[in-house]
């Protein structure tokens, strides 16, 4: 298909940046220095540690990044879990958890692979703020210690994916992520995307506080889906 270029709303990509540590430096040297004062030195020794990942949809190079995070983990505890994270998705096949985990950590540990809308693995935890029931998937709320892998892309509904957007919708159930699929499309799509001032991007967050959430690592890749930088 071709464009005249005054029918383009607008264009937008990467600067040209070479990032000056190897895939494997980039990520130890994150897991080395967190941003705040999180660090996964504070879990508890035999917690219950639940890992949240993105789904397929998502480019996020989640093998790579679990075969060093795993390291630091098994030294603490061995306890550990995997749940998805797909929001409105469907729950990962076969090959696409195979691609996410990896088979040694998909045989090893157990592994949530979710469907928002199966009622009866969600709880009610109240509302939030804007009226949202909030009902959160139960493995979520048993666990000790919450760690997110995922990644920070422009979103059209909370201006940027990434952070606590991977605990709602991430795994949140049909009631919670309907409601804020709706109240999020009442907004002009110029004054969300991108934009670090978003009221949907509030609610997220602030539901993320309510669930909870005890480090996180969320990549910037490039058009390849290389990694430019983990944080």
């Amino acid at each position: 298909i071709n464009l005249e270029d005054k029918n383009y709303l607008f264009f937008a990509e990467h600067e040209e940046y070479v990032p000056p540590l190897s895939q494997d430096d980039l990520i130890e040297q994150a897991l080395d220095n967190p941003i705040g004062d999180a660090s996964l030195d504070s879990i508890p020794e035999g917690a219950k540690v639940l890992i949240v990942i993105d789904d397929a949809t998502r480019p996020t190079p989640t093998k790579l990044i679990l075969s060093h995070l795993m390291k630091r983990l098994e030294a603490r505890t061995t306890d550990l879990a995997f749940i998805t994270a797909p929001g409105t998705h469907r729950p990962l096949t076969d090959a696409e958890l195979e691609m996410k985990l990896g088979s040694e950590y998909l045989n090893k540990y157990p592994v949530f692979n979710i469907n928002y809308r199966t009622e009866e693995d969600y709880e009610y935890i109240g509302d939030s703020d804007m009226g949202t029931p909030l009902h959160i998937h139960k493995a979520v709320l048993a666990a000790d210690y919450k760690i997110a892998v995922g990644n920070i892309a422009p979103h059209n509904v909370v201006r940027w994916g990434g952070g606590a957007k991977i605990l709602m919708p991430g795994v949140s159930g049909e009631l919670t992520t309907s409601t804020t699929h709706l109240i999020g499309s009442h907004f002009p799509l110029q004054n969300i995307f991108g934009n670090i001032d978003c009221e949907m991007r509030k609610e997220v967050d602030s539901i993320g506080k309510r669930i909870g959430l005890d480090f996180i690592l969320n990549t910037v890749l490039d058009a390849e889906g290389g990694i430019l930088k983990l944080f």
